[in-house]
């Protein structure tokens, strides 16, 4: 099972940042810190809620001295829970944009660079350049239309009949989950080869 970090959504790999109280396990100390925002802001939210309670409680018993000295210290106390609550969303935020940019960034980058599927040679596509064939082997380039990018060497596809599509074997499994036909061609489905022969 992949576990991933629950604000920056990357795969953990070590369990060294573990909330001990939620049992949530995240990928960075900046992480935890920043998945505690929320319950500081609700904390200090709480705090201002039971400040203006005991306030008003104690007015109401004829003991404004005791209000007077115990009230500022608490609504301190709970304004600096606020800020540091807020600091901290802030934080998470920025983690999530910055994440959600580098996927964003490697996908492209993913897509400008692939390697054939039968050689295993290096393609690097040129902007606006959709090559067909590889020109090292002959062979014509796999491509998923499911995610929009070519399938490199290695990767595991999956081969639909009788139409012979082929695709990324995770692409396709979310696919069939839903639909009877080829993604592609949109003929019906009789079976799906695990295991294509290429040669």
């Amino acid at each position: 099972m992949d576990l991933k970090c629950p604000v920056c959504g990357k795969e953990i790999t070590e369990l060294n940042y573990m909330n001990q109280q939620s049992k949530k396990v995240y990928c960075s100390t900046e992480c935890k810190n920043a998945d505690q925002g929320g319950r500081i802001l609700f904390a200090g939210f709480l705090s201002i809620a039971a400040f203006t309670f005991i306030t008003i409680y104690l007015f109401s018993k004829d003991a404004p001295e005791i209000a007077a000295i115990f009230g500022p210290i608490f609504f301190v106390l709970a304004l600096s829970l606020i800020f540091i609550g807020t600091r901290f969303s802030r934080l998470r935020n920025k983690i999530k944009e910055e994440e959600s940019y580098n996927k964003s960034e490697s996908i492209e980058k993913k897509k400008d660079r692939f390697t054939c599927f039968f050689c295993g040679t290096l393609i690097t596509l040129k902007s606006g350049e959709d090559p067909v064939v590889c020109m090292t082997c002959g062979n014509k380039l796999l491509y998923c239309d499911l995610c929009n990018n070519y399938i490199s060497k290695n990767e595991k596809v999956l081969k639909l009949e009788p139409c012979g599509h082929i695709f990324h074997n995770k692409e396709l499994l979310k696919w069939i989950e839903d639909n009877k036909q080829c993604p592609k061609c949109k003929g019906t489905m009789n079976f799906v080869d695990v295991n294509p022969d290429f040669s």
